[in-house]
């Protein structure tokens, strides 16, 4: 006499065995899947227990045991963990090697120079013939009159869209109390260098023009 239940176990083990073998077979076939071989034959045959959160392990290896004769591996959860007669430790690492450098990539648009188009230093402003020193796109510096200066900037530079920073050098006691910026403001100087020239004016706290012993100027 049958029992239902056993019968449908048994006829469960018989499927998982020829299932077994067949995919072990055909695995084997080349060199190239051994590895997956065995691989596959853990997962239909190991009886083992292991934890998952162990494999792979906190330095990223995974470690494992195969068998000499067959090649059936099995997974360890830990490199010491203890290995069957005819069995040989291996590992490997979950990540694989670093790839090779890419391809660099195309060289990005000019720097703006860091914001600043034009700067000089400006001194002997007494002299009517006024200095320029560590200068970058400033052609020119006149005297007009006293406090009243006109710096000229290379024509590239759009003195509309723009303002002009300027402070004063020297540390004398007829130093300005403050210098103003009109980019753009030299209005005495003929068409069409207009645009590129930045006036400049000098007072003392008591609101009189006077010549400073010089000033920077920086166009942004």
């Amino acid at each position: 006499m049958r029992v239902a239940g056993k019968t449908h176990k048994g006829r469960l083990g018989k499927m998982r065995g020829k299932l077994g073998s067949f995919v072990t077979r055909a695995l084997r076939s080349t060199p190239a899947v051994a590895v997956m071989s065995s691989l596959v034959t853990v997962a239909l045959f190991s009886t083992g227990t292991i934890s998952a959160g162990s494999i792979p392990g906190a330095d990223g290896i995974l470690y494992a045991a195969y068998n000499l004769q067959t090649g059936v591996v099995r997974l360890l959860d830990s490199p010491n963990a203890e290995i069957r007669t005819g069995e040989a430790r291996t590992s490997w690492n979950q990540q694989g090697p670093q790839g090779p450098a890419g391809p660099q990539g195309p060289a990005g648009p000019a720097g703006s120079g860091g914001g600043v188009r034009a700067y000089a230093q400006i001194g002997s402003l007494s002299s009517g013939s006024p200095s320029i020193t560590r200068a970058q796109n400033v052609i020119s510096a006149a005297r007009f009159d006293t406090g009243l200066y006109c710096v000229e900037v290379d024509p590239s530079i759009d003195l509309s869209k723009t303002v002009a920073v300027v402070t004063t050098v020297g540390g004398s006691s007829d130093q300005a109390a403050s210098l103003a910026a009109s980019p753009g403001g030299c209005s005495y100087v003929a068409s069409p260098y207009i645009t590129h020239n930045v006036q400049v004016t000098a007072r003392n706290g008591s609101g009189a023009l006077i010549d400073p012993r010089g000033f920077t100027i920086v166009v942004p």
